[in-house]
């Protein structure tokens, strides 16, 4: 996914340890706020069965905030 957002944004190529640290902080980004933002949003919304699709939800949660990830895979 981190290739395929930079190829959309004209990078050519990605170095290991550039590669590696955008790995880095996007885990920390999810961790810590799209995960628990996803959360709340299902609380609130009362779904039940969250967990199958959890990609669409990170996109929506993503998008809603004014962070849309484009290129990835269609969804929303």
């Amino acid at each position: 996914a981190i290739r395929r957002l930079a190829r959309g944004g004209g990078v050519k190529g990605i170095a290991g340890l550039i590669f590696e640290a955008t790995r880095g902080i996007f885990r920390i980004f999810i961790e810590k706020w799209v995960i628990h933002v996803s959360v709340t949003y299902t609380e609130r919304a009362e779904r039940k069965n969250w967990g199958t699709r959890m990609t669409e939800l990170y996109i929506y949660v993503l998008k809603r905030s004014g962070r849309t990830l484009y290129r990835f895979g269609g969804y929303m």
